[in-house]
């Protein structure tokens, strides 16, 4: 499996936990760069509460573009050119949702909106047991699995941890029993949810 190297520049966010400004992933054998962008910020609602509402539109103004918005899950991004908007969120919000910055792609693709999901593919020759093991080592559950190709998961940290899908990616690289593993991206173009793994929209 390919190897990330070592990443450029750190930002301390409001959760204590660190983001490289440049990073890069894996997706279908490409190896996509990003930057952080801190005009964008990424929410992720633990507790979708009144309070925590509050505390995401306490850093927004008329001038905050909204790039992503999922109420059902607790998910939004947005983007305000005009300042700091990581910045702003990290020293504002305090509990109840974990604040991700916004990686836009160096290739002028778009913004790559993550939140706290991988998509992993196990060896063929790798029991599906071994996933729950992995999960276990590595503080993860398993949010979905794919109908059609089962050895494909979804995973998301079983606390919440501040790192990013890009940095829960990175962890698992190397990992032997896996074939690739791959942030789980959103675009700012749909209306809906869509994992970059497409046997997940067929999910029962």
């Amino acid at each position: 499996m390919k190897t990330f190297p070592f990443l450029l520049g750190i930002l301390w966010v409001a959760t204590g936990y660190s983001h490289p400004v440049e990073t890069l992933y894996f997706c279908r054998d490409q190896e996509i760069p990003v930057r952080m962008d801190s005009t964008g910020v990424v929410f992720q609602v633990q507790d979708p509460n009144s309070k925590s509402i509050a505390q995401i539109e306490s850093v927004l103004d008329a001038s905050a573009e909204t790039l992503y918005a999922n109420p059902e899950k607790g998910r939004y991004a947005y983007r305000n050119p005009e300042g700091n908007l990581l910045s702003n969120a990290s020293s504002k919000i305090t509990s109840g949702v974990q604040v991700f910055p916004l990686y836009t792609s160096l290739d002028g693709k778009g913004d790559a909106i993550g939140f706290d999901e991988i998509i992993v593919r196990l060896k063929k020759d790798v029991p599906s047991v071994e996933i729950d093991r992995l999960c276990l080592a590595h503080d993860l559950q398993i949010v979905s699995q794919s109908v059609y190709e089962p050895e494909i998961f979804m995973l998301r940290p079983a606390n919440p941890t501040g790192q990013t899908c890009f940095e829960l990616a990175l962890e698992l690289q190397d990992h032997p029993q896996l074939v690739w593993v791959t942030p789980n991206l959103y675009s700012e173009k749909l209306t809906a949810p869509a994992p970059n793994d497409p046997h997940f929209v067929d999910q029962v």
